[in-house]
């Protein structure tokens, strides 16, 4: 090798590198603020627009329940302006606390603040309500999953962000009014579309579901929670005890819970169909109207249970 190629190979090679270093160094100009979930900031990225960089904690692929921060998310979080928690995730409070302990200054905003929780004294079973709730330290924790839920979850978000950021907050009340219609309008055409079905049920191994389950009058029927299965015996007993006919049930499947195929035996043994449901999406509005859809696809049907 000549020394002109070695020379020509050194520059390149630290050139490299120095686009490599001035990239994963990145800081951003504009103040941050961390979510813990994805859904939490499509509501917030449609308040702040490009005033604010948000950053979400969990990937969409990652399971909740047992979800550990890696170190350099927490040291992203600790450096931004506002920590906005979902509120009732198992492993938030703990996180609050050593962010805190990296930036007293950092303020710890509870989105869910003002919903009705559903509240549980056990881990998955029957309620007087006829729904299968989750127990997460006694409350249901997916509140994200209703629409009219997450318009009291974006003006707790409001709020937060004129506090911190005054100079804004004109623009953050005008994005948050348009918002706001926009969720009242979904909200207005998923109680249209679900009043059919009202009273009936659907099936969810993890059970995600009963807020939005409540919203619109549905039972929810988890198959799975707290360790906990439920036998098929005990599957046909709870169907026929909501009028439910096998034949037209819908089974949401949630990709971050490990199944091993089990969905698959109680599709078959039912009769149900399939569909996928992913709560922790980032394009929160799209995921909530496919739930929709796959419930009222077979509504068309002159023989509806």
């Amino acid at each position: 090798m000549t020394d002109i190629v070695r020379y020509t190979l050194m520059l390149l090679g630290a050139a490299a590198v120095a686009a490599f270093s001035g990239c994963s160094s990145k800081v951003s100009s504009r103040p941050v603020v961390t979510v813990s979930i994805d859904p939490q900031k499509w509501l917030l990225d449609s308040i702040v627009g490009d005033k604010v960089e948000v950053r979400s904690l969990l990937p969409g692929d990652a399971n909740p329940e047992n979800f550990d921060p890696p170190l350099a998310a927490l040291k992203s979080a600790s450096g931004g302006i506002l920590y906005m928690k979902m509120g009732h995730l198992p492993w938030e409070d703990a996180l609050a606390l050593r962010l805190k302990d990296g930036n007293g200054r950092l303020r710890v905003v509870d989105t869910s603040e003002g919903i009705d929780l559903i509240a549980d004294s056990g881990h998955s079973h029957l309620h007087d309500d006829g729904d299968d709730h989750h127990d997460h330290a006694g409350t249901d924790p997916h509140t994200w999953t209703s629409v009219r839920n997450a318009r009291v979850i974006a003006s707790n978000m409001l709020d937060a962000m004129v506090e911190a950021d005054p100079v804004n907050a004109d623009e953050y009340r005008r994005r948050h009014a348009e918002l706001d219609r926009g969720l009242a309008r979904m909200d207005s055409a998923m109680s249209a579309r679900l009043a059919p079905l009202r009273g009936q049920g659907f099936m969810v191994w993890h059970p995600s579901l009963s807020y939005f389950a409540r919203d619109y009058g549905l039972t929810q029927i988890a198959l799975g929670g707290g360790g906990k299965e439920i036998s098929l015996p005990g599957l046909m007993d709870r169907l026929r005890s909501v009028s439910a006919s096998p034949g037209r049930l819908v089974m949401f499947v949630q990709p971050q819970m490990d199944e091993s195929g089990r969905s698959d035996a109680i599709v078959q043994a039912t009769g149900a169909r399939k569909a996928m449901f992913n709560p922790m999406a980032a394009d929160w509005d799209k995921t909530m109207m496919q739930l929709v859809d796959n419930l009222t696809e077979w509504t068309n049907s002159n023989d509806l249970y």
